[in-house]
C-alpha cells in the first residue's frame, strides 16, 4: 500500500475531502476516516457509521470541553493509549430521546437548590442534564439515610428498609414522583420524550401522550424497557445476557411478518 505525503493529506483535508490516517502496527494497526469538522455533512457522518463503523469522534480542545460541560467518560483512565474521551454527545439539532429527569436549568421548584450550588461553587462550569441525575440520586440516598438514621438503623439492611418507605416521594419536579416497595425496586416507570430544538433539550409528547404509532410510526420490534428482572439472571455477563434476550425474548416470526406488512 503506498502511503500518500503529509502535504498532500493535509490539502485533502482543507479541501473538504475525507482521508484515512492508519496507526503503526506495533501500535493499534487500524485506520480512521477523518475529516475536518468544518466540512461535516449528514451524508459524511452516514458514510462513516456505515462503511467505516465503529465510534465517530470528535476532538476538541480541553477548554472548550470544560465549557460545555463534557467531563471524562471515565475517573480512572486505564486505557493502554491512554485516550481522554469524554462524556459521549449528541448532534445538536433534531434528536429525539427519553430520560427521566430535567435538563439543567428547567423551571422547576427543585431546580432552584442546583441552581444556587452552582452558582455558589462552579459559576463558570457548564451542566448537562447528567448533573441533575446525579443530584436526584444523592437527594433520594440521602432521605433514605435520614430516615434509617431516625430509626436507628443506619446500616445496611436499614437504609434498605427506610428506602422502601419512600412513597410517591417529591423531588420538586426534577424528575417523576419516586416509589419504592419491598417487591419493586424501580424508582419510576415513566420517562420523558426529549427532542432537541433550537440547540436545547425539549419535552415533546405524541397525541395520546405515549404511542408514536398515532404519528405514522410502524412498529416491527417491541420491547419491554424494564427487562432488569431478566438480566438479574446473569449477574452482569452481558454477551450471555444479549444472546438469551435475542434468542428467548424476541418473537422473530412476528417481527418478520410486521416487516413484510410496513409501508415500503
Amino acid at each position: 500500500m503506498t502511503l500518500s505525503p503529509t502535504p498532500e493529506i493535509v490539502a485533502d483535508l482543507k479541501a473538504g475531502r475525507m482521508v484515512i490516517l492508519v496507526d503503526e502496527e506495533d501500535r493499534e494497526n487500524e485506520g480512521d476516516v477523518v475529516i475536518a469538522a468544518d466540512f461535516v455533512t449528514p451524508d459524511a457522518i452516514n458514510f462513516m457509521a456505515r462503511h467505516a463503523r465503529g465510534l465517530v469522534c470528535l476532538t476538541l480542545e480541553e477548554d472548550r470541553c470544560r465549557r460545555l460541560g463534557l467531563s471524562p467518560m471515565v475517573a480512572a483512565n486505564r486505557s493502554g493509549m491512554g485516550t481522554n474521551f469524554t462524556a459521549s454527545i449528541e448532534a445538536a439539532e433534531g434528536v429525539t430521546g427519553v430520560m427521566p429527569h430535567v435538563p439543567f436549568g428547567t423551571d422547576v421548584p427543585g431546580m432552584r437548590a442546583i441552581v444556587d450550588y452552582h452558582k455558589q461553587n462552579h459559576p463558570n462550569d457548564t451542566h448537562d442534564a447528567l448533573y441533575v441525575r446525579g443530584w436526584t440520586y444523592v437527594s433520594l440516598w440521602s432521605e433514605a439515610l435520614r430516615r434509617a438514621d431516625k430509626a436507628g438503623e443506619l446500616n445496611g439492611e436499614g437504609v434498605k428498609k427506610a428506602t422502601e418507605t419512600l412513597l410517591n416521594y417529591d423531588l420538586g419536579g426534577l424528575t417523576g414522583n419516586v416509589t419504592y416497595t419491598a417487591t419493586d425496586h424501580r424508582p419510576s416507570t415513566k420517562v420523558n420524550i426529549f427532542i432537541i430544538k433550537d440547540g436545547k433539550l425539549a419535552i415533546t409528547k405524541t397525541p395520546n401522550g405515549e404511542n408514536p404509532l398515532v404519528t405514522g410510526g410502524w412498529p416491527l420490534l417491541g420491547v419491554d424497557v424494564w427487562e432488569h428482572s431478566y438480566y438479574i439472571d446473569y449477574r452482569n455477563e452481558r454477551p450471555k445476557y444479549l444472546e438469551a434476550w435475542f434468542d428467548n425474548l424476541i418473537n422473530w416470526a412476528h417481527v418478520e411478518e410486521m416487516f413484510a406488512l410496513a409501508p415500503k
